[in-house]
Parts: C-alpha cells; structure tokens; sequence
C-alpha cells in the first residue's frame, strides 16, 4: 500500500512539473511576440514622423524659394529705381543751363557774322580764335554744332529758309548754313537755318 501511495505521489509531482514546464516555454514564446508587435508599432510611427518632416521640409524649401524670388525683385526694383535716379540727374544737369546756353548763341551769331564782314587776316584769325574758344567752352558743358552742310535735309534739326532748284540726286540736300543750329547733350536746342537744293525729277 505504502508503495503504491508513494508511486502516485510521484505521477502527480511530475505532471506539475511538466504542467509548470509547458507554462514556462508559453511564457517563454509570449514575450518575444509582444516586443515584435512594440517594434513594428514604433517602426510605423517614426515613419509617419519621417513623412511630416518631409512635408514640412517642402514647406519650408517653398517659403524659402519665395522668399528668394522676392529679394530679387525688390533688388531688381531697387537697381531700376537706382538708374532711373542717375538718368534724372543726368537730364537735370545736362539741362540746368539750357537757358543760359541759348541766351548765348545770338553771341557767337554776332562773331559769325562779323567773320563774314572782315577783311583783314590778321584781325579774322583773332575774331576766329575767340569763336573757338567759346565753342570749345560750350562743347565741355555738352553742346555742338549740327553737322547738316551737304547732307540731306532734316526737319527735325534744320529750318529751311532758302531753295534753290537742281536737277539729279535723290534727296533734297542743304547746300548752304545762314545760321549754325546747336545741340545739347544730343538733343536739338535750336534748328539750323539753312538754304535747300531741291531736286527737281
């Protein structure tokens, strides 16, 4: 009898063991299954933190983008207003004495025309002399004379005052200056006087 109390004792000390093994290798496996599922939940969220920085990079490589554009188009308005500034300050001093240079030329008028009245060579070279002079004053404030004489009229720098007839070319052509016309900074101050050959077909 003792020895078949001792023998069950034995069976039900060893299906507890095995019970108690099975329960350790379940909890073994149960886990490694829980910290895969942490991993795989983990991985998706940093990709969907990856995905919102992309965008917001995108947002900022916008902003950046146009934030360049504009400071470009304030520098480029910035350099147009710049040369818009130079070329009014330019016009306004090659301007400033316009008046005072027109109310000079009727003075050069008067040496021209004592020019054609004098006789003498040595006093002509003198009165010459003293035309130059003023031209070449007058050119460094930036007026020239119109260069029209033997070339074909122009209405838009020359008055003419004179025709003669001619026959051949095929431009009317001024054939002679009665009185010299001026140009300051490459704008016409006064027109030129002049005679035309006019062609006659």
């Amino acid at each position: 009898m003792e020895n078949e109390k001792e023998i069950k004792d034995s069976e039900k000390r060893f299906d507890k063991s095995s019970h108690s093994k099975k329960d350790s290798r379940k909890n073994e496996h149960q886990p490694h299954h829980d910290d895969t599922r942490h991993l795989i939940e983990k991985l998706a969220s940093l990709k969907n933190e990856i995905q919102d920085l992309n965008e917001k990079l995108s947002q900022k490589d916008a902003e950046i983008k146009k934030l360049s554009d504009d400071m470009l188009l304030v520098r480029a308005d910035a350099e147009n207003y710049r040369k818009r500034a130079d070329k009014d300050r330019e016009e306004a001093v090659g301007f400033a004495n316009k008046s005072i240079i027109i109310d000079l030329l009727p003075a050069v008028d008067s040496v021209d025309i004592a020019l054609k009245s004098i006789e003498d060579v040595s006093v002509k070279e003198g009165v010459e002399m003293i035309r130059s002079s003023i031209l070449n004053v007058l050119k460094k404030w930036g007026v020239e004379v119109i260069d029209i004489l033997n070339k074909e009229f122009d209405p838009l720098c020359c008055e003419a005052c004179l025709f003669e007839e001619r026959e051949g070319g095929d431009v009317d052509l001024v054939v002679e200056i009665l009185q010299d016309g001026y140009k300051l900074n490459g704008k016409v101050i006064r027109a030129a006087k002049v005679k035309v050959a006019k062609n006659i077909k």
